[in-house]
């Protein structure tokens, strides 16, 4: 009995004494997030409450055990109760806030390469103003036009696609997924390169077949295989490829249809009616003989895969007329027979037999696309590019980032753009295999669980999106968890940093993390527009795989320089560049003394970036002016501010259009400095705008509002009370609205612009950044579609591959703006 209450009082003591320094500690821990006491040493708080709950009572044994000699079960019990208070105090000091190691390390990583990847040759490229041309290192020779396995004749579609065939007919090559019955998505079905290209080769021989030959198609479609097979089959038969895509908007599809005199067109169900009202002069629109697209003769029609087979949503595909416009199913390319009829037994032309077919020559030289591009500003203009810079792309991309037989890429970026059709071809070079996104950005996670890539493509927004939903999904997490996935979160970004990882973090946090894309990805690949350093890093830790960056635009076939994914073996896990030119391309830098870029800057050459090389674009289509501006003795001007690196790679500073001069004659680098603020973490979108005839920066700001809300919640601004704040939800209408509402309220609006334009500029404090580069006063946009943006596709100020279309949002922001610059005023 005696024992036994000596074991209590032991008990008793234990927890008596580690409860003294847990609640200290969180004292502490309270006080220090006030600012006040800093501090993140929850182990050295738990090893004090252990040390405590352990020690101090068998210090003090003589006081409650009678002189009795400590046995065993004092020990155990003690032991277990002392291990238990560290454990509750390691957990109570813990942060309850997402704070990762700063950026400063990063940006010191970079000036510590000195392993050259590229190599600046002898030429007489140079000029006072321009630097040494580089390559690729190990490619300093001749610029690659086809990939080494192909054989040097090997400079076409045609040429890659007959040699797909001959090598990997039993590889797969694409899958589709399936849709139940009660309109729900199964599982992806497969088809082999053999099964594939057999219905390529019937769609090349319909589209290039004698009296009825093509010279252009138009696509008009989400990605899908029957879209690859209409692609790749144009491209086999030498016919020019013309993609569209829904947000151009129909008056920009309008004028791309009739400035391609396009008279075919393979479209999608849901885009079907889009392109008869082109030739409709009863629609809503302002449509007139000047306009209505006379030259569109026939529509194939792709089946919508996304809804069941008896579905009664699909529509009418024809065979049918329509104001002169033959109507036929997609499959009529698919098979031999002579002739499709319309209901009224009328023969429909472009469906003639294929015997006595003979394929035209088609040599690198021949177009193959022309992809008119909406840009950031201005009307589309028709980029043309060739057979041969397609595949020098594809062959030099699949190179630098190297590609295996075995890899699975997930398509979902548009295959209206470059550099996923560089994508596609380089996994066909490579016997690889892709997989169609069921065509909702809004379940692509559910798309990539069921496919499980390798690889996975993706623009700067997508990882920022990724980023901020990993965040939230942890945000959700009880209080325990999220406190320990946070600290896992930070251990494991500062053990990379130092060259490995903590397996038992992986094993507990990142595996689920990872399982989130399938749990096969290998490599990731960003494009598009330069990726926030931060943003690399945090998803590098997260997925545990390499993320490479890339730099290109459709002028150079989608890519033209990229960071080693696996060349040599090599992944390269810096930040803050886009790597070495591919093997395809050389690049230069040309001074820009009125922006203050020049070649001999202390801090390394900088300048206008100017490539060279056989994946460069023939020019724009019946615009010999504007091709005459940017391509000047074959180097073609890309309009991007660039710099050279000690190790030969290249960083993209900014471009020379978002350049603007503020009345004091600061010039402000506008990408530059929105790409650093969209890693603040309640920014989702920023527009930063400098007006010429003022001193200081203004910007449109969309908050992230999972981000937002749950800082309110946690008192972030005391005086709006938790009870006026929506509860976050998957069910978005129940909380947008209310949102909006909070956002806009005269009392709580304007101390929600404050929280985070103090943000901001803490940020901006952080980065170091020049006063004249702070935004002085904000406008907050609260009005957000499904995806949470207020930039969007949908109203125009976004391109498809997200970037900001900065005149139609200064446009659309125009009162709000000069508002900002009134007030400002007022408050001098």
């Amino acid at each position: 009995m005696a024992t036994t209450k000596a074991v209590t009082n032991m008990a008793v003591a234990s927890v008596g004494t580690g409860s003294v320094v847990l609640v200290f500690a969180v004292t502490l821990r309270v006080v220090g997030a006030l600012g006040k006491v800093p501090g993140d040493a929850a182990w050295v708080w738990a090893l004090m409450a252990w040390v405590a709950a352990m020690v101090v009572p068998l210090l003090a044994y003589d006081g409650f055990s009678q002189h009795r000699e400590v046995s065993d079960a004092d020990i155990v019990v003690s032991l277990a109760l002392a291990t238990l208070m560290g454990v509750a105090t390691w957990f109570a000091t813990l942060g309850d806030e997402l704070v990762l190691p700063g950026e400063a390390w990063l940006k010191t990583q970079l000036s510590k390469q000195t392993v050259l990847q590229s190599v600046a040759v002898d030429s007489d490229a140079r000029t006072e103003t321009t630097t040494f041309p580089r390559r690729h290192k190990g490619f300093e020779g001749e610029l690659m036009q086809t990939h080494p396995d192909c054989g040097p004749k090997c400079r076409t579609a045609r040429a890659v696609l007959d040699r797909a065939q001959m090598l990997f007919a039993r590889n797969k090559l694409c899958a589709t997924r399936t849709v139940n019955p009660d309109g729900t998505y199964g599982p992806y079905v497969s088809r082999t390169y053999g099964e594939f290209l057999g219905d390529m080769r019937l769609c090349a021989q319909k589209l290039g077949h004698g009296k009825r030959r093509l010279e252009r198609i138009g696509l008009f479609a989400k990605n899908c295989e029957e879209y690859a097979v209409a692609m790749l089959g144009a491209l086999h038969a030498g016919v020019v490829v013309v993609p569209l895509y829904a947000t151009l908007g129909s008056q920009a599809i309008r004028h791309i249809v009739r400035h391609a005199e396009l008279s075919t067109v393979c479209v999608s169900e849901e885009n079907l009616e889009l392109v008869l009202r082109l030739k409709s002069t009863a629609s809503a629109e302002p449509t007139n003989e000047a306009t209505r697209c006379e030259c569109l003769e026939r529509v194939y029609v792709f089946k919508d895969r996304t809804i069941p087979e008896t579905s009664p949503k699909h529509v009418n595909r024809g065979p049918r007329h329509f104001l002169g416009v033959d109507i036929l199913p997609f499959e009529v390319l698919l098979r031999e027979e002579d002739e499709a009829e319309d209901d009224n037994g009328e023969e429909l032309k472009g469906t003639e037999s294929t015997d006595g077919y003979t394929e035209r020559h088609v040599d690198e030289n021949d177009l193959s696309f022309i992809l008119y591009t909406s840009g950031t500003t201005g009307d589309p203009k028709g980029v043309m590019l060739t057979q041969g810079g397609i595949i020098a792309c594809a062959s030099a991309l699949c190179t630098t980032v190297v590609v295996r037989e075995d890899d699975v890429h997930l398509s979902y970026l548009p295959l209206a753009h470059a550099f996923e059709i560089a994508v596609i071809l380089a996994g066909i070079i490579r016997g690889a295999s892709v997989g169609w996104y069921h065509g909702n950005v809004k379940e692509l996670i559910e798309d990539a669980a069921a496919l499980r890539p390798t690889l996975f493509i993706g623009v700067p927004r997508v990882f920022q999106r990724v980023q901020q939903v990993v965040q939230q999904q942890l945000q959700l997490k009880p209080l325990p968890i999220r406190r320990l996935c946070f600290h896992a979160l930070r251990q494991q970004m500062r053990s990379t940093r130092k060259g490995h990882r903590l397996y038992l973090w992986d094993a507990l946090v990142f595996r689920q993390v990872k399982a989130a894309l399938g749990g096969r990805v290998r490599l990731m690949c960003s494009g598009s527009a330069p990726l926030a350093p931060s943003v690399m890093e945090f998803v590098r830790v997260c997925f545990d795989v390499p993320l490479v960056e890339g730099y290109g635009l459709t002028e150079t076939h989608g890519v033209c320089s990229a960071m080693y994914g696996g060349v040599g073996g090599k992944f390269d896990q810096t930040v803050g560049h886009v790597g070495p030119p591919l093997a395809c391309s050389e690049y230069k830098l040309e001074s820009v003394p009125d922006l203050g870029y020049t070649i001999k800057d202390p801090e390394g050459p900088r300048g206008e970036v100017l490539v060279r090389g056989p994946n460069i674009f023939r020019g724009y289509y019946k615009n010999e002016e504007l091709t005459k501006e940017v391509l000047v003795d074959n180097w073609f001007h890309t309009g991007d501010i660039g710099r050279f690196n000690p190790n030969g790679t290249l960083t993209i500073i900014d471009r020379k259009k978002n350049m603007f001069k503020l009345s004091q004659g600061e010039y402000v680098a506008a990408e530059k400095l929105e790409i650093l603020l969209q890693s603040v973490p309640v920014v989702g979108q920023i527009f930063v705008y400098g007006n010429s005839y003022e001193s200081v920066l203004v910007a449109i700001v969309v908050p992230d509002p999972q981000e937002l809300l749950p800082r309110l919640r946690r008192g972030a601004v005391p005086e709006i009370p938790v009870s006026a704040l929506p509860v976050l939800s998957k069910d978005l209408e129940t909380w947008l609205g209310p949102y909006h509402e909070l956002c806009s309220d005269a009392k709580f609006g304007p101390l929600i612009n404050q929280y985070v334009l103090q943000e901001i500029t803490t940020a901006c404090e952080i980065e170091e950044l020049a006063k004249f580069e702070y935004p002085r006063a904000i406008y907050i946009e609260s009005r957000l579609n499904e995806l949470l943006q207020g930039f969007s596709e949908t109203n125009g100020m976004l391109t498809p591959t997200f970037k900001t279309k900065r005149n139609k949002i200064y446009e659309a922001y125009q009162d709000k703006i000069d508002g900002l610059y009134t007030s400002l005023k007022k408050m001098r």
